[in-house]
């Protein structure tokens, strides 16, 4: 899995709203969230492509997600498919 970084007119707004994000991998910024987050811990493995997909869809069930996350999230799902 090749690590993606936020970067174009998406990760100039993250980096505006979050200046922590600067510079990290979309992984890093994912993993970070992950520790603290309301996940099963079996979805928190973002080396699977159906994890990946499981918690773009149910992530902010249980969890106030922050939207330098959000885009990470979109961006290595992407990146992890070949888009």
């Amino acid at each position: 899995m090749q690590d993606v970084k936020i970067s174009g007119c998406v990760g100039d707004f993250v980096a505006s709203n979050d200046p922590g994000t600067v510079g990290k991998t979309d992984e890093h910024i994912l993993a970070e969230f992950l520790e603290t987050a309301d996940i099963p811990t079996m979805r928190k493995d973002i080396s699977k492509v159906e994890n990946l997909l499981w918690l773009s869809r149910n992530i902010k069930i249980r969890n106030k997600v922050p939207s330098h996350v959000m885009v990470a999230l979109v961006h290595y799902l992407r990146a992890s498919r070949g888009e």
